[in-house]
């Protein structure tokens, strides 16, 4: 299973002859066992999916630039597959992750990733993209430095932290699968995760330091709200691109994204709540960590923070302000969802090979097949810059991947044959926080400041996350630097990511961190300590309160967030030869999605179009040519209003054009929506339907740049891509349960020229499965 010393040469050499990659661009080697374990993250025993025994999986550390080599060993049994949520896979879609690229792996086999974080700097994540396994973990933070010399538009933080925030049932991602293949919804998640844990995630800083959290929802369906109790949150990075460094005191994280923001431990030295709620529900789902300053003096104590309310203004208000995510440049061969990639065969290996080119910033990684999600296999992956390449904020004392998501107590079996039999999934039955329940602790001394990289890796619930008496500077999103904005509770939708700093600024005790569920009939709520050190005393008061259930609150925040223009490192556009705001589109491309019965099975789509998973992945019969898998032009641009139908949907697209791209949302949920391959300009969002004359209200200046976005009910939002990563790019909702029923398609991206400067050639290690199966890549 373990690669040997000559093997991993081998790698070495093979990739640098076939990527033509200078000695400037390091390689990183990751070993990892996919396996099944038992996880409590609601305090009930889960069948829960491990990498290396974690829940969440590891950390990823990166540097931009960087050749990521993650050997994944497949030891489930069942395939599976492993997607890199904003790693844009430069010129290589192969390895996106997706079955649309990537055959999964089999069971008992092994995969190598090969994938360059090229051209990205930010937070982002990873998580597994099939049978939905997201709703058993399998997901983790990934993050992507600046190099040395390449500034970041803020100081470095005294500590970062990766945040993972999402929604969780207790059911097994199998009965939820079983539940949507049944034809039927899913219920209200049953709790809210903060790094794997429903309550008890704890976030440690010294008083007066400044910390970065790295906050992404990797949840299933809903949007979060993130605070921490009496302290401010400075958005600096969206998914791999600075923002404007807006202040918030608790912000939207919409399914799928991630921010990065700075908070300051500059109260008393005590403990403070993290919250984490959801947005938009009914019932508001509220988890809860602990801000611990170094010498606390006491435990949490206080009300929890309240979140916004459930309007929609305050988020869209906020998310206007925000950019994003690992891109896989001219690979998404390795993008690792099934469009791209086989999954690993259960006993069998297999090495991912990446390269975390031009990114910086927080992200994560996660099972992207057979709802494996609802069972862990999710970890952080962190992209640092290169030495010499400063960011927009000191060295924190401290840098946390704070995984949240929402949590089944359901095996991801029993939730994916939910899905199977097509019945709908419940309410989650509760939220983790870095897979815990309940407990998760971050560890600070007082006066230093911290970096959370805190990621939604949930199914399908927005959450907000805070900290008592603690406000988060957002410093950076999903690779974006962004403005410093502060706020108490930040909202992280479903696949997002965020960095925040947070300094230790309270007296030295214990204090609630939070993630609660947003914009849920019940909110469900999980708790974690952020602990100082020398606490005088444990959490103590209230658990810091959420934003309300109105959408104003969320909506103000997003529009808050936007990119900084002064930091340095790697954006959409890493040479600077160009303002997106300058371009004319060449094309526009308006999404509706709608649900339904087909064949008396829940069904949900994008223009009338379910997809329906080939027998091969898109990428690989686009490679060798192999007839009948899918045929172009089976999604149309626009609406059309009809019912649905099922289809192996495919949208082709022009390489190198720049177009745009309207999410229309006529339901009462907030949508949460991602895109492989590439950071986009979030230009609009509003209330009411998209026309062209609201092209008048874009922000065409400073628009974030991220991977993963929200949309809230009854409106839209506009995105502007230049598409410049040649390859077969899943776009897919971000709620787990709607994306294993259907609610994607792969956007072709295409070019005659076969240049490697346009794309690499297919990995010599490629797993080769459905009608691929038996055929030869190519000699080294």
């Amino acid at each position: 299973m373990v690669a040997n010393a000559s093997l991993a040469a081998a790698l070495i050499v093979g990739f640098a002859l076939l990527f033509a990659v200078t000695a400037e661009s390091p390689y990183r080697f990751f070993e990892w066992n996919v396996t099944y374990g038992d996880i409590y993250p609601l305090g009930v025993r889960q069948q829960g999916i491990l990498i290396n025994g974690q829940f969440p999986g590891p950390d990823i550390h990166s540097v931009t630039n960087d050749n990521l080599i993650i050997n994944v060993y497949n030891s489930l049994d069942e395939p599976f597959l492993l997607s890199w949520n904003g790693v844009q896979q430069r010129r290589n879609s192969y390895v996106d992750g997706v079955y649309g690229t990537t055959c999964p792996i089999p069971p008992g086999k092994n995969y190598t990733y090969i994938l360059q974080v090229k051209d990205q700097i930010g937070s982002f994540y990873y998580f597994p993209s099939l049978a939905f396994h997201k709703a058993a973990g399998g997901f983790g933070g990934l993050r992507i430095l600046s190099r040395p010399g390449i500034p970041v538009p803020f100081a470095d933080p005294a500590g970062d932290y990766t945040v993972l925030i999402g929604d969780w049932y207790k059911s097994n991602h199998t009965d939820l699968k079983a539940q949507l293949d049944s034809g039927r919804k899913l219920p209200l998640p049953d709790g809210i995760l903060i790094n794997g844990r429903g309550s008890g995630a704890t976030l440690n800083v010294e008083q007066g330091k400044t910390y970065r959290l790295r906050i992404s929802n990797i949840g299933l369906q809903h949007s979060l709200n993130f605070r921490i109790q009496n302290h401010k949150m400075k958005v600096v990075e969206v998914e791999g691109i600075h923002t404007l460094q807006t202040t918030f005191s608790s912000l939207d994280v919409h399914v799928g994204q991630s921010y990065s923001v700075l908070v300051t431990a500059d109260q008393p030295a005590q403990d403070y709540y993290v919250v984490v709620s959801s947005r938009f529900t009914s019932d508001v789902l509220t988890t809860t960590g602990v801000l611990r300053y170094s010498g606390s003096a006491g435990g949490v104590s206080g009300p929890i923070p309240g979140g916004p309310t459930i309007q929609i203004d305050w988020s869209l208000n906020q998310a206007r302000a925000i950019r994003n995510g690992v891109q896989q440049r001219r690979n998404s061969y390795v993008d690792g969802v099934y469009g791209t990639t086989c999954p690993i065969p259960p006993g069998k290996n297999y090495t991912y090979i990446l390269q975390v080119k031009d990114q910086i910033g927080s992200f994560y990684y996660f099972p992207s097949l057979a709802f494996h999600k609802a069972a862990g296999g999710f970890g952080g992956l962190r992209i640092l810059s290169r030495p010499g390449i400063p960011v927009p904020f000191a060295d924190p004392a401290g840098d946390y991947t704070v995984l949240i998501g929402d949590w089944y107590k359901a095996n991801h079996t029993d939730l994916k044959a939910q899905l199977d039999s097509g019945r709908k999934l419940p309410l989650p039955d509760g939220i983790l926080i870095n897979g815990r329940g309940s407990g998760a602790t971050l560890n600070v001394e007082q006066g230093k400041t911290y970096r959370l990289r805190i990621s939604n890796i949930g199914l399908q619930h927005s959450l907000n996350f805070r900290i008592q008496n603690h406000k988060m500077k957002v410093v950076e999103v999903e690779g974006t630097h962004t403005l410093q904005t502060t706020f108490s509770s930040l909202d992280v939708h479903v696949g997002q990511s965020y960095s925040v700093l947070v300094t230790a600024d309270q007296p030295a005790q214990d204090y609630y961190v939070v993630v609660s569920s947003r914009f849920t009939s019940d909110v469900l709520t999980t708790t974690g300590v952020l602990r100082y050190s020398g606490s005088a005393g444990g959490v103590s008061g209230p658990i810091p309160g959420g934003p309300t259930i109105q959408i104003d609150w969320s909506l103000n925040q997003a529009r808050a967030i936007r990119t900084n223009l002064t930091a340095s490192g790697p954006r959409p556009n890493p040479q600077g030869s160009y303002h997106y705001g300058m371009i004319n589109t060449t094309r526009t491309i308006r999404l509706a999605s709608s649900a339904g019965q087909v064949n008396g099975k829940q069904r949900y789509a994008v223009n009338s179009v379910s997809f329906n998973p080939a027998d091969t992945p898109l990428k690989l019969a686009d490679y060798f040519k192999i007839d009948g898998v899918y045929r172009v032009g089976s999604i149309q641009s626009q609406p059309t209003g009809g019912g649905i139908y099922l289809d192996t949907s495919v949208m082709q697209t022009d390489y190198r054009t720049f177009i745009e791209i309207v999410f229309e949302n006529s339901e009462d949920i907030v949508q949460s929506w991602h895109l492989d391959g590439y950071s986009f300009w979030v230009v609009g969002m509003d209330g009411g339907q998209w026309t062209p004359d609201s092209r008048n209200e874009y922000n065409l200046r400073d628009a974030v740049a991220r991977c993963t976005v929200q949309v809230y009910p009854s409106s839209w939002t506009a995105i502007y891509i230049a598409l410049d990563n040649v390859g077969m790019w899943n776009l897919r909702s971000e709620f787990w349960a709607r994306q294993y029923l259907g609610q994607q398609f792969y956007l072709r991206v295409y070019t005659t020229s076969t240049s490697l400067r346009d794309e690499y050639p297919i990995p010599k290690n490629a797993l080769l499965c459905g009608r691929a199966s038996g055929r030869s890549t190519r000699p080294l």
